[in-house]
């Protein structure tokens, strides 16, 4: 599958989605570049703006908190794209009270996924 491909998958899959937490914020797309011997922890840290310290959370977690909303069927749907595209995707967190949250795997030569905001007091 072309990367063309899988962007247009997750931007399908996550379009008119919001993550659901006191603001409510929408799904980006990104793609970007991956260095040999570079984690996705590496990547968030450079690419993702996280001034934050970087932490792996489970990926069942996230989308189980997710069964109860009223768009359940759209993020079990957009859980399956993730995993089409990006099968090795892990959900990293950065920051407190505004969280950015990646949803973040390898596609060839790039990192690929999601990032959201969850705002937490």
């Amino acid at each position: 599958m072309e990367l063309a491909d899988k962007l247009n998958i997750l931007k399908a899959a996550s379009e008119g989605l919001l993550y659901p937490s006191e603001s409510d914020e929408p799904f980006k797309v990104f793609c970007w570049p991956r260095e040999t011997g570079q984690t996705a922890q590496d990547a968030v840290r450079i690419h993702g703006g996280a001034g934050e310290p970087v932490e792996s959370v489970p990926v069942d977690g996230f989308f189980a908190a997710l069964t109860d909303s009223d768009e359940a069927d759209r993020f079990a749907e957009l859980r399956t794209a993730l995993e089409q595209v990006v099968p090795d995707f892990v959900d990293l967190r950065a920051g407190r009270i505004n969280v950015s949250v990646f949803l973040i795997g390898t596609a060839t030569d790039k990192w690929l996924g999601l990032q959201t905001v969850s705002v937490e007091t």
